[in-house]
């Protein structure tokens, strides 16, 4: 019985993400697949070695290629020998979600015509330290998007491999992806894919993350950092190609030159918004060092308002005592002139006799 999904794994001297990459395969929660890791030119022994450590599965097979043949012939390389209704091209640097392969052949058997299927899609930022991988931060990549068409694709490739399932009757129609193109091929097919077929996208919470590592250069890197002046290159090119062919090509080389300007625009909207981010993050910092601020002087507010009260009863004890003290003083005045000094001295015998003890 042949499998549902051929997943094509493009590596070359990278056994710490490629160990990685194994362990996402193996956790998804669909495992009707077979693996094609492609060995691009690297060294076998640490391939071998990477895939010997997760035992023997049959679904596992190497493919070692003498010499470095490029991301794309090494993708057609695995299309000869897939057996899979499905696709997928799995860098070995990139992650899914576990339920990605499950949700996706999901989507491709219920839409037939569907040539494709992208999904949502995190941008992880790591970096290598001391030969570990280290997490440094995430963020949705092109959060604005909802739906993958020629005219989105025209601006930019807003579909990377890791976030694709393909038909493969598709790809082989399409006659699979250029070898001559180091880089971008994924999205030259794309806007071929476009054009003959509806691509699908599964909106939501991400199912594929794109790993990327800004910072680092040579094998640890990502071609999208370290082969910058390629991606501008080939993109050039690719847009050149169908520009030329522009009549026979159904306009779309004239979609591509208005892409560059749409996506020179949506880079000035990034950088803005990326400002406003930071302007908004500065204000949450501000806010943060207010607002401690604030309670010390809301604490301080209240227990000036009880103290004042405090002053404010004390005051009425005092008015109450000084009108009583006045109250006694008239009083004592009236009985002196009321009273002679005789009644007051007889008054005073008649309480000693009083006080006397008796016999």
């Amino acid at each position: 019985m042949s499998p549902r999904v051929s997943i094509i794994v493009r590596t070359k001297d990278r056994a710490k993400f490629l160990t990685r990459a194994i362990a996402d395969i193996t956790a998804q929660t669909f495992n009707n697949y077979e693996v094609f890791i492609v060995n691009d030119g690297g060294d076998p022994k640490a391939v071998d070695e990477v895939l010997s450590s997760w035992g023997t599965d049959s679904r596992f097979e190497v493919i070692h290629l003498p010499q470095n043949r490029g991301m794309e012939a090494a993708s057609n390389l695995g299309l000869e020998k897939a057996r899979g209704e499905f696709i997928s091209i799995h860098d070995d640097d990139d992650t899914w979600e576990p339920t990605f392969l499950e949700k996706t052949t999901e989507a491709l058997s219920k839409h037939q015509d569907w040539g494709a299927v992208a999904v949502r899609t995190e941008i992880i930022y790591e970096t290598i330290k001391d030969g570990e991988i280290v997490f440094e931060g995430r963020q949705i990549a092109w959060p604005e998007i909802r739906d993958i068409n020629l005219i989105s694709l025209s601006r930019q490739n807003q579909a990377v491999p890791i976030s694709c399932l393909y038909r493969k009757s598709t790809l082989d129609e399409l006659g699979g992806f250029r070898a001559d193109l180091p880089v971008v091929g994924d999205w030259e097919y794309h806007l071929r894919l476009a054009r003959y077929s509806q691509i699908g996208f599964l909106d939501g919470a991400p199912l594929a993350y794109w790993h990327q590592r800004p910072s680092l250069q040579g094998t640890t890197g990502n071609s999208v950092f370290a082969a910058q002046s390629e991606h501008t290159k080939y993109d050039s090119k690719i847009r050149r190609e169908y520009l030329g062919n522009d009549l026979s090509n159904e306009q779309i080389g004239r979609l591509l030159a208005n892409g560059v300007e749409f996506h020179f625009l949506r880079e000035q909207n990034y950088q803005l918004d990326h400002k406003l981010n930071d302007a908004n993050d500065q204000l949450r910092s501000l806010n943060d060092q207010i607002r401690p601020l604030a309670e010390q002087v809301r604490a301080l507010t209240d227990l000036v308002v009880a103290q004042n009260e405090r002053i404010g009863a004390l005051e009425q004890q005092v008015a109450q005592q000084t009108q009583t003290v006045s109250e006694i003083k008239e009083m004592l005045n009236w009985l002196l002139h009321k009273v002679d000094h005789s009644s007051v001295i007889a008054l005073g015998r008649n309480a000693l006799k009083q006080l006397k003890p008796k016999k």
